[in-house]
């Protein structure tokens, strides 16, 4: 707590030096003009997707049989999410589920649905 006597010794002595203490807050003033003109504001890239989407194609050239063809999938993965604990992460994509429908076309024709659990945290 600032004493009365030395609050009035503060406001007399401002007023004596007539405000030239204050100068720097002008904004004219020459400190002002030498900044640097503000940085431009950054651009985000936003987080990854929750639901990342994969799309593969696979070709067989030859076999003994002298069959030939290609499989065609499309799959999403979901991490794994557990709040509290780091490990789990969904950014790490630590452990996660991928469910993936698959078509094959050519010597032999095939059709499914795979669900498998999938761990991205080294491919990314």
């Amino acid at each position: 707590m600032i004493h009365p006597s030395n609050a009035g010794a503060l406001v007399v002595m401002l007023a004596l030096l007539g405000g030239s203490a204050l100068r720097g807050q002008n904004a004219d003033s020459g400190a002002a003009r030498a900044r640097p003109a503000p940085a431009p504001p950054v651009f985000s890239i936003g987080q990854p997707s929750i639901w990342p989407q994969q799309v593969s194609a696979q070709g067989t050239a030859y076999t003994q049989s002298g069959r030939y063809g290609a499989t065609f999938s499309y799959g999403v993965f979901h991490a794994f999410n557990k709040p509290p604990i780091t490990a789990f992460n969904p950014l790490l994509g630590l452990i996660g589920g991928t469910v993936e429908g698959y078509g094959s076309v050519g010597g032999v024709e095939d059709a499914g649905l795979r669900a498998m659990a999938t761990s991205r945290l080294l491919a990314r």
